[in-house]
């Protein structure tokens, strides 16, 4: 797991960087704000006391399109720590409400997060079973609010409602049946980002 978490910091990091000195570039060649924003964010997932993993750590990295409505589209990946590594992959829609020296808006991302490593079976109970975790789909719908902290960029903090649903499948090797085990994630997401 330190190995896979390393790599994948070291990713965004390159990513980060790289659109920074695209958006710095593109500032110095144009004078209207650009139609693509990067967003940058990190957080928690927030759990119930019933889940082992009751805040996983969530960093995130999406780009969008602006269209002429500011309703926004985008592509984004990210890596979660929940009971296993996940990284998701998602489409990003938002919507602005409200405009002015705070800006509002809705967000919705969809889409799929993969299984970066396989369940450990630590528990008595699945102590004969050898793990294949597979991933599933994920939705996070929420709002959140904008900082303006420069000429074109922005501090953001959002909220949202997020399900998760990971696929298992599972090797008995006690009785050599193949199983399929799930588990379904209710949380409340929390993020603090920064648009440029």
């Amino acid at each position: 797991m330190g190995n896979r978490f390393l790599k994948t910091q070291i990713l965004m990091a390159c990513i980060f960087i790289a659109t920074t000195s695209l958006g710095q570039e593109s500032q110095n060649t144009k004078t209207s704000p650009s139609p693509i924003k990067n967003l940058l964010q990190t957080g928690v997932i927030l759990g119930s006391s019933n889940n082992q993993n009751k805040a996983p750590f969530s960093i995130m990295y999406s780009f969008s399109y602006q269209l002429r409505n500011q309703f926004s589209v985008g592509l984004g990946l990210g890596y979660e720590s929940f009971k296993e590594a996940q990284m998701p992959v998602f489409i990003r829609l938002e919507h602005p409400i409200k405009h002015g020296d705070v800006d509002i808006f809705a967000f919705t991302n969809m889409g799929y997060s993969f299984s970066l490593e396989n369940r450990e079976a630590h528990n008595y109970q699945y102590s004969n079973l050898d793990f294949d975790s597979k991933g599933g789909w994920l939705i996070n719908p929420g709002m959140g609010i904008k900082f303006p902290i420069g000429p074109s960029s922005k501090l953001l903090l959002s909220v949202g409602y997020r399900y998760q649903k990971i696929k298992h499948k599972a090797y008995n090797t006690y009785t050599l049946d193949n199983e399929i085990h799930y588990d379904s994630y209710n949380r409340i997401s929390l993020h603090l980002g920064l648009e440029f």
